[in-house]
């Protein structure tokens, strides 16, 4: 946090610095409780992809797209055995 920004709403803002070194502005309700702590590249970078703790799926693919998948097959009565496992090990070969 660097300090309190010029205003001209009702709401407060911030003057914040990312740990990326963004520097932008944020509610001061939405820093006082923790809302908001990254810039939106570092957001985006901490909840996609393999790395993320919300990722669901393997190595390469997500559990999104594997649920997509059944749900077609399943819309055409068609059956879906094959497990993220085995489509990883195609996926890698």
């Amino acid at each position: 946090m660097i300090g309190p920004a010029p205003y001209n709403s009702k709401e407060r803002y911030w003057k914040v610095r990312c740990k990326c070194g963004y520097e932008g502005f944020r509610r001061a309700g939405h820093v006082r409780r923790g809302i908001s702590t990254r810039c939106h590249k570092c957001r985006i970078r901490a909840t996609r992809g393999p790395n993320s703790k919300y990722w669901k799926g393997g190595k390469f693919i997500s559990g999104e797209f594997i649920t997509k998948i059944k749900n077609s097959a399943k819309y055409r009565n068609k059956e879906f055995t094959i497990s993220i496992v085995d489509l990883e090990n195609q996926w890698s070969k």
